[in-house]
Order: structure tokens, then C-alpha cells, then sequence
């Protein structure tokens, strides 16, 4: 897992999971993932995302994990744990979620993603859900195919043992 800051290359680039003090970051690369993914912007998401993440980050409902470099987010990604399981499921066929993964394009092709995806996946996997769940393409579609995902029915579904 992360440490609170784990140096890859000293006064390079650290990758640590966000606190409260990030969110303003991770908000402005939720916004550039979603307009390079031509994804149309929701008014008020960033100050949504701004307003719900305090208490589920404290709920450990949701954890985003970030490379930093020269005190910039150069890349994050999130898991997310939903509150509301369809039908009353039992915490073990709980599902988490993976997704706000993000590079900055001049950062790319260096294994920042794989890293942070791979930090998310643990993080679930110490919450103690059964299976992570997103939607991918492309190039992500053939990282997450790496850790294990298949295609379903819910996008791609990895299933992991606690």
C-alpha cells in the first residue's frame, strides 16, 4: 500500500493517498478526464464531489490515491465503496468501484496509472470487498485486463480474494 509518502525518484515524484487538502486537485483532473473522455461537464460536479468527499473519505467509503510531482497531481485514481448495496446485500457481496483514473498527458507511458490502480485495488481489497467493478476502453481496457478484469454484463469485474 502507500505510505504517506512513498519517493519513487527523492524530490521526483511521491505517490500518497489524498487527504481533504487535495480535493480541489482531485476535482480539476475529474474535470480534465472528463472532457478529454468528451464526457459532457454536470454543472456543480466539482463542488459536489468537493461537498460529499470529506465524509466519505472519514467513512472510508471512498479513497483517492495520487502521484505528485514538484507539488503538483500529475495522476490520481479513486476507489469508491457504494453505501446502498442493491437489495440489502450482506457486507461480503459488497462491490467497490474503481474509477477517476487519471493521467496528465506529459506524464504519461510511465506506469503512474498501473501504480495507482494498483493501490486502489489494495485498498479495496483491506476493505474487505469481493469484487471491483469499472468501465473501461482502449488502452485502460487492456491495463485492467493485466490485473485480472473480464468483461461483464457491469462493465469489467475483477474479483478478489480478501
Amino acid at each position: 500500500m502507500v505510505a504517506d509518502f512513498d519517493v519513487l525518484a527523492p524530490g521526483v515524484l511521491v505517490f500518497r493517498r489524498a487527504g481533504l487538502a487535495d480535493l480541489d486537485s482531485v476535482a480539476g483532473l475529474q474535470g480534465a478526464l472528463r472532457l478529454e473522455l468528451g464526457t459532457p461537464r454536470q454543472a456543480g460536479a466539482a463542488r459536489r464531489a468537493l461537498d460529499n468527499y470529506p465524509a466519505l473519505y472519514a467513512a472510508n467509503l471512498a479513497a483517492h490515491f495520487l502521484a505528485v510531482a514538484d507539488r503538483r497531481v500529475v495522476a490520481i485514481a479513486g476507489a469508491f465503496i457504494p453505501s446502498d448495496p442493491p437489495c440489502g446485500l450482506p457486507a461480503q457481496h459488497r462491490h467497490g468501484l474503481l474509477g477517476d483514473a487519471y493521467t496528465r498527458p506529459d506524464w504519461r507511458g510511465q506506469g503512474l496509472g498501473r501504480r495507482l490502480s494498483f493501490e486502489a485495488i489494495e485498498w479495496l481489497r483491506g476493505q474487505g470487498v469481493a469484487e471491483v467493478r469499472l468501465t473501461a476502453d482502449g488502452n485502460s481496457r487492456r491495463l485492467y485486463e493485466s490485473f485480472g478484469f473480464k468483461a461483464s454484463s457491469a462493465g469489467m469485474v475483477l474479483r478478489i480474494a480478501r
